[in-house]
């Protein structure tokens, strides 16, 4: 089992297969097929970085860990990520939009909102190196928590890009 679940933090980095809870700041690094997942319930963060190779038994183990943090009181989660890029992977278990609704009303309560967000574009984004264009190979995606509220933002995942770009938060759709 790939899952890993890392002890409450103020400032968290989640990669690939690494849950817990963030209680200010979220990172979730290079993001190229997966999704960053998270709830806010009371101040705090509960996140998660699923990759498009999670198992069933995996899917499973996240999402009774989500409810384990408080993730049956969280009235809404954000799932932000490269939507074409992770239903082109011919193993992974959400493939649509639709299995991603599903998975989360069967373990979440009906109270609960799901709210998504395609980062395709800025995942295929292409930027200047070394005098050529290059397609960003992955993004990092943060999370700020504003007292009750959040910041989304992106920036290329290599090391020596250090600036963030704001995401648009009204593209965001409820699912």
């Amino acid at each position: 089992m790939r899952i890993r679940v890392k002890n409450p933090a103020a400032n968290q980095d989640f990669t690939e297969y690494v849950m817990g809870i963030a209680e200010e700041t979220v990172r979730f690094p290079g993001i190229a097929q997966c999704f960053g997942i998270v709830g806010l319930f009371g101040g705090r963060m509960l996140c998660v970085h699923v990759s498009p190779g999670t198992t069933e038994e995996e899917m499973d183990t996240i999402f009774a860990n989500l409810n384990l943090m408080g993730g049956d009181n969280v009235l809404d989660w954000y799932i932000i990520g490269p939507f074409d890029e992770h239903f082109a992977v011919g193993s992974a278990l959400w493939r649509s939009k639709k299995d991603i609704k599903k998975t989360f009303r069967q373990h979440f309560p009906k109270k609960a909102r799901f709210h998504i967000m395609d980062v395709t574009a800025e995942r295929s984004a292409k930027v200047l190196f070394e005098g050529n264009m290059w397609p960003i190979g992955a993004i990092d995606i943060r999370v700020v928590r504003n007292s009750f509220s959040l910041a989304f933002a992106y920036k290329e995942g290599r090391l020596s890009v250090t600036t963030w770009t704001p995401l648009d938060l009204t593209k965001f759709k409820r699912l």
